[in-house]
């Protein structure tokens, strides 16, 4: 009989490790070789992350687009307007890592990602001081209900308002016009109104939402031998609804969209409902201001980005004074935050001065630094609408 074959015997460790060595020789040998495997690995790496830059770049411009002309008119739109924009920002970092080892060439799509998100979207403004030889009425306005203790008083004896909107500020009038004794004051609900002028008559819109009260109050000034009236808005805050979305509540949510009954659904429609009324009270208030025959300023803690639907709904009737003449992002909310993506600093506008008819904004700047949870806003108008000699006694003009 024919013996069986001696077995080989096993592979000492420094044989592993000549094998090793030469598999990798081989690898530095043919990486660079036509057909070799390495270039083979390596188109396919860079196929999948030109596809993948290409899914972002469109992903994140039908995203923005959405956000900006859609918004508040979908649940979840509503809640990524509130996001820090620096949060869409957050894939570049791998993929220009992985661009920069692959291929370089997708570096300007990621660029142009950084770009489309701080130069279009945060919608950046580059407007100087307007010079103008009318009259200018300068405005002020700040949410003062949480100010983290600081004062509102050097940005006000800065800016030298001829109008002070404060919202957030019940009971808190008369401590203001102790402070600033050359002002009249008038006080409803939570809106206060200093002014040079004086105020003959005061009230609160019957635009209501559940649970909150009203949306604005409104002041009548005696404003140069005519009325003057002054909106002085706070719309209801989204702070509680958005809550409810944050960790496993936009799961819940999102769980609805698929789901025709059950605690997801119910959930999603509860939320919808509560924007429903938010867009319904700023609908009714905009046509409040459109029937408005007497002259008027409207400005105030509007509770939205400027961006979506409820923005271009005013903004597209009264020119956004920041908009039309503020320098830089205008950021007014939240003042203070421990986000590193921000700088610690805000990342939305929600505070604005709107210019009725015979106004143009030529001067928008917002309170820099204080650690308010809102941040001021003053904004000069200027009155292009005729008026009686006696208006050079209190309009100053712009310098």
């Amino acid at each position: 009989m024919s013996q069986p074959p001696p077995t080989p015997p096993a592979a000492t460790s420094p044989d592993r490790l000549v094998r090793v060595v030469e598999l990798v020789a081989r690898w530095v040998r043919e990486r660079h070789e036509p057909g070799g495997g390495w270039l083979r690995v390596r188109g396919f790496l860079r196929l999948g992350l030109t596809v993948l830059t290409l899914a972002y770049a469109v992903g994140l411009a039908m995203l923005l687009g959405c956000l900006e002309w859609v918004g508040e008119r979908h649940w979840l739109l509503s809640f990524l307007l509130y996001v820090p924009p620096q949060v869409w920002l957050l894939p570049v970092f791998p993929l220009a890592g992985f661009a920069l080892w692959l291929h370089r060439r997708l570096l300007w799509l990621n660029l142009a990602g950084v770009l489309l998100v701080l130069a279009c979207y945060m919608d950046p403004e580059w407007h100087g001081t307007a010079t103008t030889k009318r009259p200018v009425l300068r405005i002020l306005t700040n949410n003062i209900g949480e100010n983290n203790k600081t004062s509102l008083a050097p940005f006000l004896k800065s800016e030298q308002p001829d109008l002070v909107l404060l919202q957030e500020a019940t009971s808190r009038g008369h401590a203001y016009l102790k402070a600033f004794p050359e002002y009249y004051m008038a006080e409803r609900s939570e809106f206060v109104l200093l002014s040079r002028w004086p105020i003959r008559n005061a009230g609160l819109l019957p635009i209501l939402i559940k649970g909150y009260g009203s949306v604005a109050a409104w002041f009548e000034v005696e404003w140069q031998g005519q009325t003057l009236v002054v909106y002085n808005v706070h719309m209801a805050s989204p702070r509680r609804d958005l809550y409810k979305l944050r960790g496993t509540g936009l799961l819940v949510a999102l769980a609805g969209s698929w789901q025709e009954t059950g605690r997801a659904e119910e959930f999603q429609q509860t939320y919808a409902a509560a924007w429903e009324r938010r867009i319904g009270a700023a609908k009714k208030f905009a046509a409040h201001l459109a029937r408005e025959k007497r002259p008027f300023v409207v400005a105030g803690d509007f509770n939205m980005p400027n961006h979506g639907a409820l923005y271009h709904l005013f903004a597209s009737q009264w020119p956004d004074a920041f908009e039309q003449a503020g320098w830089g992002y205008g950021l007014t909310f939240p003042g203070y935050t421990l986000n590193p993506l921000t700088f610690f600093g805000p990342w939305l506008r929600i505070d604005y001065v709107f210019a009725g008819p015979g106004f143009r904004p030529v001067y928008c700047q917002t309170e820099p630094g204080r650690r308010s949870q809102h941040r001021a806003v003053a904004a000069r108008l200027a009155v292009e609408m005729a008026l009686p000699e006696t208006t050079t006694d209190r309009l100053e003009a712009a310098e």
